[in-house]
């Protein structure tokens, strides 16, 4: 019995105290029998805090069953058993001095055999220091000697306004305005200074630079931009038409459309009167107008707005003269059911180009599908130049129709010989070559 306690209280005497807050307190100690062996099954412990003396009064004591590890040691915090009695948290550190008193029942239970008395040094007392978290009754007096010589005017503080303080530096507004001490600014600036050669630029905007040049320091006075070079060439950004349909266009855009092998630019194809669409490809094949034939159109879509002025046809034969009127349309998906948009009435005696003009041009936007009808006005019988079986000048969705007194609306994948002239009313990407 003698041994087992010498070991244990010489372990108790060099067993190490941790402060921690809040309100507990770290605690290790090594159990072993009276051979020295250590004890590895669960031990009761009782921990009590002493004040004033080894054999002071209680004023918190706490139970555990601790199990030790293969080397008998056992960790504890105190603060975190079974409260007998007190409570650690109340405990006033600064009227000590305390003691601690720790007592074991190596078979687990609470027969305390072992017991070991040790006092409290500075390590609990960091608790004390809690105390700093408030202060109570506390009186300043300005006109206390240690504040003598202090600012207590409190009428010249800063108010937080910045143009309220005196002797404040001049900020410069504008770059002329800097010392270049540095070297990093230039009347030009010089970007080989300012980037790393080579670096990703992380995809950042170079913008408002009135003039670059590559390749040459000295680029033309009236030129934005200007590239010099005999090894190398500017590649325009390469992009399919879907991929180009995307961008937010502006007049004046340049690309390649890779899936029509082109350059192309965005702007007015023309602000003049122009062909904006024509078959000349005929052979053969001719359609009629009049009888039993009660009209004959050919349908089409521009890429663009445009306004249409005049529309030129061509009869082969010419049995019956008469007045023909061509109609500008815009078709809502039936062979009659569409609306007239424009029309123009014009004689036709012989065989020939025949133009019919507007009286107004005929507005057509774009992402419509449209025909021009020519329509017997009296009695009149001609055929009309076209082809059959040839591709259709724009589109899939242009071809002849017409509609007979069986009655009957046929559609046909050929197109008549025809020329459509107005002008564009809005920028579109234009083939360049």
């Amino acid at each position: 019995m003698k041994q087992l306690l010498f070991t244990l209280t010489c372990i108790l005497f060099s067993s190490t105290l941790f402060g921690q807050n809040p309100n507990k307190i770290s605690y290790q100690a090594v159990v072993r029998n009276a051979e020295g062996t250590p004890i590895t099954t669960a031990v009761g412990m009782q921990i009590s805090i002493l004040q004033g003396t080894a054999s002071g009064t209680t004023v918190f004591s706490e139970t555990h069953t601790p199990t030790p590890n293969s080397n008998g040691l056992v960790s504890i915090e105190i603060g975190a058993g079974t409260t007998v009695s007190g409570t650690l948290s109340e405990i006033d550190w600064s009227n000590g001095p305390y003691f601690l008193k720790t007592e074991t029942d190596i078979a687990g239970g609470t027969n305390y055999t072992i017991s070991g008395t040790s006092q409290l040094l500075s390590v609990p007392y960091a608790m004390h220091a809690k105390t700093a978290e408030t202060a109570e009754n506390i009186s300043i007096d300005a006109d206390d000697s240690v504040f003598e010589g202090w600012d207590k005017d409190v009428s010249d503080d800063f108010d937080g306004n910045y143009n309220n303080l005196t002797n404040t530096p001049t900020i410069p507004t504008n770059v002329s305005e800097l010392t270049n001490d540095a070297g990093y600014l230039t009347a030009s600036q010089n970007l080989s200074t300012m980037l790393s050669e080579g670096n990703d630029a992380g995809d950042n905007e170079l913008v408002n630079v009135s003039q670059l040049g590559i390749g040459t320091s000295t680029p033309n006075s009236s030129a934005a931009l200007e590239v010099s070079s005999t090894t190398g060439a500017v590649l325009m950004p390469r992009m399919t038409t879907a991929q180009r349909d995307q961008l937010a266009a502006a007049e004046g855009m340049l690309i390649y459309n890779t899936d029509q092998s082109k350059f192309q630019g965005y702007g007015m194809a023309s602000t003049s009167s122009t062909a904006l669409m024509e078959n000349s490809v005929i052979n053969d094949y001719k359609f009629y107008v009049g009888r039993d034939y009660l009209y004959t159109g050919q349908t089409f879509e521009f890429d663009n707005d445009v306004s249409i002025e005049s529309v030129t046809f061509y009869p082969f034969s010419v049995i019956e003269a008469g007045d023909l009127t061509v109609q500008i349309v815009e078709l809502d998906g039936s062979c009659d059911g569409s609306v007239v948009l424009g029309s123009g009435t014009v004689s036709v005696s012989e065989p020939g180009e025949t133009t019919v003009t507007f009286s107004s041009p005929v507005s057509c936007p774009t992402g419509k599908a449209y025909a021009f009808k020519i329509v017997p006005v009296s009695t009149v019988y001609v055929s009309l130049d076209c082809n059959n079986d040839q591709p259709p000048p724009v589109s899939n969705s242009n071809h002849i129709y017409f509609h007979s007194s069986s009655p009957r609306c046929n559609q046909s994948s050929s197109d008549l010989k025809f020329t459509i002239t107005g002008t564009n009313t809005s920028p579109n990407w234009i083939d360049l070559h």
